[in-house]
């Protein structure tokens, strides 16, 4: 809506599957969509459909100045509604949800356009939290737009699965269960760092059993 281009690089379903479903990977605040080609086979892997995309500023998406000492940046919501809004008119029978990581987990809940599940990872809902972890554990300031605020509820009510890992400082456990207090929330603990879900829950291959539980 205020003329920006976002790159988006679509991975098709198998010509086997059946499956309606697509999901839209919203990434974190360090680099870009390349660096989430192995969690796009991993859906792949199990019939979904996968787009991803990347923010103003990022990859081959339009020039958008970043500062690196802001934690995100407001314009990023208006470049996600924008792809799911695409991904809605090119697949209007399709079930669409995100897969969210980090920064993505918090401007995937500003979003206006609807979604019909989210899955979420290194999740956060308030980002002043989030700021003031980082500087007490490493000692950096971290900035907040103009805007940036908590959202203690999503705007439609849609099912939320959050994946959240025992050794992460920065994005807790405790922020999943807050939110799930007013949002039809399901948390699964593991064992690991922050976004090490996919290799927490690793049978045979990267992710398989996390995508199991995502399917299920």
């Amino acid at each position: 809506t205020d003329n920006y281009t976002i790159n988006v690089w679509e991975y098709a379903r198998p010509a086997s599957s059946t499956s309606d479903r697509t999901i839209i990977l919203v990434g974190t605040d360090a680099g870009n969509m390349g660096y989430l080609i192995w969690q796009a086979k991993a859906f792949v892997s199990k019939g979904l459909r996968v787009i991803s995309f990347d923010y103003r500023g990022f990859g081959r998406s339009s020039d958008f100045t970043i500062n690196k000492d802001f934690l995100f940046y407001m314009e990023f919501g208006l470049d996600l509604d924008s792809v799911i809004r695409a991904t809605r008119d090119k697949y209007p029978k399709d079930k669409i949800g995100l897969y969210s990581v980090s920064m993505g987990t918090h401007v995937s809940l500003w979003g206006k356009e609807k979604v019909d599940f989210l899955i979420a990872e290194g999740f956060y809902h308030d980002p002043q939290k989030v700021v003031d972890r980082i500087k007490a554990n490493k000692g950096k300031s971290i900035l907040l737009p103009q805007g940036a605020r908590p959202i203690a509820k999503l705007n439609q009510r849609t099912p939320t699965m959050i994946f959240c890992a025992s050794n992460d400082k920065t994005t807790m456990t405790e922020d999943a269960k807050e939110f799930a207090k007013r949002n039809k929330v399901t948390i699964i603990e593991f064992n690991g760092d922050h976004l090490g879900g996919m290799n927490a829950f690793k049978k045979d291959e990267y992710g398989d059993e996390y995508t199991d539980k995502v399917i299920e």
